[in-house]
């Protein structure tokens, strides 16, 4: 019977020291950040208390993980990183434990190469060209310079590219958030931290770094898309939840360039489609971009903001069976979805709606939570 196992080992080696059994549990994935996870031991089990959890799941040492079991006896791992904290009650004999995804030690790293003795962080500066992802890769690959500093990462090939990254030791800039800020820029690349059982020795696991690339900066799988259809009976689908918000709808954008007072640049864009229908005049501001100064450059961003606003952004929560094909070991954050809606739904349209995972997050119960995507007007 498929089930979830949950490990506990040293993080800096990856080495598995024990399975755990829990009385409560969750575990999410992410991208371009941590997920948490966290476990629940009840330690007036005294096979449980055995285990001296005061230890071998010591917060910032060891790390947490989760896999997943298939009826076949297939293993995979969904989740895991270090463990950042405990929180134990006397009076209930429960502890919990709580960690985070790989990305999360990151930020308690600085970009700074490894100094001589009484050289003053701030007179050194770090500078990296290539693509943005070999630049996220170089982000970890120096921190693992460091002694004592290096984790089992598995990290991909370099990638050309003319990007320029420089970091000053001053700014004491965390890893984590340099490679969030790559990942943030137009056309950056989605990057994950997934952790396996190492080939050469089950008894470790390491982590893949999978970096997205300039010709195909998202992360997804190869193929046809996922797919669940909720229009059937005995659906692997459990539940849709779906929030529409128009709060930042408008069929007037502005975009607000360069310069101060009456010598402020700005550019307007105006579509009668929603007026037409009845809508009343709804405008929309963006003042990101106040470095600009070519009004053609201008014009350009407050066309593609009023294309962003003429509809309400949906989002969409999805429950699905976690044993049911597909299995939850199969899919992953950022792989596409398509879902089918019947007639008999009291609120969507029928139809076929694609999406991509944003998040998965899963617990004692036999359904996993995903979070598709926000689009503008509709999955």
């Amino acid at each position: 019977m498929s089930s979830y196992s949950w490990h506990v080992g040293t993080l800096r080696d990856g080495r598995l020291t024990s399975e755990i059994p829990v009385s409560q549990s969750s575990w999410s994935q992410v991208m371009d950040d941590a997920g948490p996870l966290s476990v629940v031991l009840p330690l007036a089990d005294p096979d449980v208390a055995a285990l001296n959890p005061y230890l071998i799941a010591e917060p910032c040492r060891c790390f947490l993980a989760v896999s997943y079991i298939d009826d076949d006896g297939t293993e995979t791992f969904l989740a895991g990183g270090p463990i950042w904290t405990h929180a134990y009650d006397d009076t209930t004999k429960m502890l919990t434990v709580g960690a985070a995804g790989l990305w999360s030690y990151y930020d308690h790293r600085k970009v700074l190469p490894v100094l001589a003795p009484g050289v003053n962080p701030a007179t050194v500066s770090t500078s990296m060209t290539s693509s943005l992802g070999t630049i996220a890769k170089k982000l970890v690959q120096l921190a693992h310079t460091h002694t004592n500093g290096s984790l089992p990462v598995v990290l991909p090939a370099d990638e050309t590219g003319t990007n320029v990254r420089t970091f000053a030791g001053s700014a004491m800039t965390q890893v984590g958030q340099a490679m969030r800020d790559l990942t943030g820029v137009q056309g950056g690349p989605e990057i994950q931290f997934t952790p396996r059982r190492t080939a050469a020795d089950g008894r470790f696991i390491e982590w893949v770094m999978r970096i997205g690339t300039i010709a195909q900066p998202l992360l997804s799988q190869v193929g046809d898309d996922w797919t669940w259809d909720a229009s059937v009976a005995r659906s692997s689908v459990a539940g849709i939840s779906v929030n529409r918000d128009g709060s930042a709808m408008g069929n007037r954008a502005w975009e607000q360039g360069l310069g101060s007072d009456i010598s402020t640049l700005f550019s307007q864009a105006n579509d009668t489609t929603l007026t037409a229908a009845g809508f009343p005049l709804l405008e929309v501001l963006d003042s990101t971009h106040s470095d600009v100064n070519v009004q053609a450059t201008l014009d350009t961003y407050s066309a593609g903001l009023l294309a962003n606003s003429l509809k309400p952004v949906e989002s969409w929560t999805v429950k699905v069976r976690r044993d049911d094909t597909p299995n939850v070991a199969q899919y992953a954050v950022g792989d596409y979805v398509s879902i089918t809606i019947g007639a008999a739904n009291p609120y969507l349209p029928d139809g076929t709606y694609r999406s991509r995972i944003q998040s998965i997050a899963g617990d004692d119960s036999f359904d996993v939570t995903l979070q598709l995507a926000p689009t503008t007007g509709g999955i």
